[in-house]
């Protein structure tokens, strides 16, 4: 097994004809699909956060032979360590079509020498990515606009030097309050703009930021007052 990760998935027919539906949490709309093993992939990003618990993160994207998101169920997946042993992972939605494996800090659990597997099928095609990792100093959430009920934010990613921080599929962003984020835009480079939709009650709402592995809790804090 090579020692970077890239893992094309095999799948054509496993997760097809299943009907669409719409998901609370996220507001993504599930769509299982036929599996394109030549666009869909993964990448790893070893962690920075200060959790204790995990690792890194394996970032899964599925795509069909159209290019468009689709999705298996979290029990389609299975890891493996080199002895064949099964490691668990947290499994976590983050759209159509993309998903967090997040794997635990356990003796042997190095991802080298893991082995991904979709309906049993092994993915052996490896190639880890590079990407820049955002710091906290110098990222950020600003104000842009306040209206009743609404609240457009624009977020910066930057790294340790405030080079712009870049991804392929855009930062996944959490609230801590009463209110839903929706309409996430991106602007240029390492900048993208968001709305929150919140209701007309004393609250205070908390955002965090996980991008590229990395986990930036309480960024911007906003405390709304009923008039």
């Amino acid at each position: 097994m090579r020692n970077v990760l890239f893992f094309t998935f095999l799948c054509f027919s496993a997760c097809a004809h299943r009907p669409e539906r719409s998901v609370a949490s996220n507001q993504a709309v599930i769509k299982f699909g036929e599996v394109d093993f030549k666009r869909s992939l993964v990448q790893v990003f070893p962690s920075d956060t200060t959790e204790e618990t995990i690792s890194y993160y394996l970032y899964v994207q599925l795509k069909d032979s159209s290019g468009n998101y689709v999705d298996c169920e979290s029990a389609d997946f299975s890891l493996k360590n080199k002895l064949g042993t099964d490691v668990p992972f947290k499994f976590e939605r983050v759209f159509t079509g993309r998903y967090y494996l997040n794997i635990d800090k356990e003796e042997g659990n190095h991802w080298r020498y893991l082995d991904l597997f979709l309906h049993k099928r092994p993915l052996k095609e490896e190639f880890k990515l590079q990407f820049r990792k955002p710091h906290k100093a110098h990222s950020q959430i600003t104000k842009i606009k306040v209206t009743p009920g609404k609240l457009v934010l624009l977020l910066r990613l930057a790294d340790r030097n405030n080079i712009p921080v870049q991804m392929p599929d855009g930062p996944e962003i959490l609230m801590d309050g009463d209110g839903q984020i929706e309409e996430i835009k991106h602007v240029r480079e390492g900048v993208w703009e968001f709305t929150v939709i919140y209701p007309d009650d004393n609250q205070i709402l908390y955002f965090s930021v996980r991008a590229v592995g990395v986990s930036l809790r309480n960024l911007y804090r906003y405390q709304h007052i009923e008039k």
